[in-house]
């Protein structure tokens, strides 16, 4: 039977090489999940906000009759963000993730009080 020869500090190494990768790819993958998370979050926060700035314009309803004839999300999304309501105060740009989620809850709100 022949068995192999292995240097044990050349395995060594080699392990504490894989461990350090594991490590960094946790840490990133771990830090990427925290950011989606709180981007999620923030866009969760600022719905309602986006809604009712919608809806307190003077022409609201011209407004979101405008916004149904869109068959896309993107493009409603788009709609909103061209009208303003998704842009924060102190932002100098609006969040295209918040004009989707606003204009979902703004369809929703619609279909179901008819």
């Amino acid at each position: 039977m022949i068995r192999p020869e292995f240097n044990i500090p050349d395995l060594t190494a080699g392990r504490g090489c894989l461990t350090s990768f594991l490590l960094v790819l946790t840490g990133g993958t771990a830090h990427r999940l925290a950011a989606e998370r709180a981007d999620i979050a923030v866009v969760a926060a600022l719905t309602p906000i986006c809604v009712e700035k919608f809806l307190q314009n003077s022409d609201a309803k011209a407004n979101l009759a405008a916004l149904q004839k869109i068959s896309s999300n993107w493009e409603q999304g788009e709609y909103l963000e061209k009208g303003g309501w998704t842009t924060q105060p102190g932002a100098t740009s609006s969040d295209y993730h918040l004009a989707r989620a606003c204009a979902e809850k703004l369809i929703q709100a619609k279909t179901a009080a008819q």
